[in-house]
């Protein structure tokens, strides 16, 4: 989805241009097998988190092979990334689509280019044992921590919405996301509405999944997004990076035994616990991406621009967010959809 910027921003004739000068090289200019002799460097921002693709490609230097220099920076969530993607620290990074639209609303000069994947089946609401909490329906009178402008704050006001309770009668506390896995340690609340790997990290130590974002209908996950600027001004490290990710596809679907390793290392998770999440996890392929009959393509007003103006919507009426975006002007396809036509070639 190759949309116009929105005309309130300053710059946005120069943009504009800059975007036609992209669409050009990327369409006739991109010389596609070869890249300048010297490497090009690309800085990446990346959470502990189950993105197969990166962590393969990484592991068996694809962004090398293809002439690419990187220079990976560590998050634990997606709004730290925020004052780096701001200061131009890093190209691009991977985050949650509510940080995502975060950033956007802030001003942040960003498109979103790629999903990660669906996580709806690996985030969700863990209780204490002791809490009394079996059902969704349980947490009234109790206390669930979750992290302000997160996917999960959004996921638990959805699950509220979806089962019919009144949030005045749930104690919902914002809790940091340094203090969340201590809060809960401590019994200082009785449930954590929380991503992976810290939910996997919670049940292995003998608490319970109450629900998760795909039972109250939340579905989606994380999403590569980058510089507006670097995009414009960078076509082909871009289409470097989207095929380097491919090639980790390919290279987990061919040795998951390999990938089920390094996600026991990255994220620090026992293997029968790796397992279960790779079950539960959905990364949907690059075609699959630009389909639009795909229920979060990339291509389709009614699939990933949808769910996230969903989510911008929402933090604007929490007064999470100042400013509601147009978030299908800050969804940019080109690049995916230009790398997917050239692979079916």
């Amino acid at each position: 989805m190759n949309l116009k910027k929105r005309p309130d921003n300053k710059g946005s004739i120069g943009l504009a241009v800059m975007a036609i000068i992209t669409i050009f090289c990327i369409g006739v200019l991109w010389p596609v097998e070869t890249l300048a002799e010297d490497m090009a460097t690309i800085r990446i921002g990346y959470q502990p988190a189950q993105n197969v693709r990166f962590f393969m490609a990484r592991e068996g230097k694809y962004f090398e092979s293809l002439g690419l220099k990187t220079q990976d920076i560590k998050f634990t969530a997606g709004p730290p990334a925020f004052s780096a993607l701001q200061s131009k620290s890093i190209d691009v990074a991977a985050m949650g689509a509510v940080p995502a639209v975060s950033a956007i609303a802030q001003g942040i000069k960003i498109k979103i280019i790629l999903l990660v994947d669906d996580s709806s089946g690996v985030e969700g609401l863990v209780a204490r044992p002791e809490s009394g909490i079996k059902s969704i329906n349980d947490i009234v009178g109790k206390k669930v921590g979750a992290t302000k402008g997160s996917t999960s704050w959004y996921a638990l006001f959805k699950a509220l919405d979806y089962f019919q309770l009144d949030p005045k009668k749930v104690e919902i506390l914002d809790i940091p996301f340094p203090a969340l896995i201590p809060v809960f340690s401590n019994g200082d609340v009785d449930a954590l509405w929380v991503w992976s790997p810290w939910i996997n990290k919670l049940t292995e130590a003998g608490n319970h999944i109450v629900a998760r974002d795909r039972d109250v209908n939340v579905k989606f996950g994380m999403v590569w997004v980058a510089r507006e600027e670097w995009l414009a001004k960078n076509p082909v490290v871009v289409m470097k990076f989207i095929e380097a990710l491919d090639m980790g596809e390919r290279a987990f679907k061919k040795e998951p035994e390999k990938l089920k390793r390094i996600l026991q290392r990255e994220l620090g998770l026992t293997d029968n616990v790796v397992e279960d999440l790779l079950k539960r996890e959905y990364f949907p392929d690059f075609e699959e991406q630009v389909n639009p009959r795909y229920e979060l393509s990339m291509v389709s007003d009614d699939g990933l621009p949808k769910a996230l103006q969903g989510i911008a919507d929402f933090m604007y009426r929490q007064k999470i967010n100042t400013t509601n975006p147009r978030i299908s002007e800050f969804i940019e396809s080109v690049f995916l959809e230009k790398y997917v036509e050239k692979k079916r070639k």
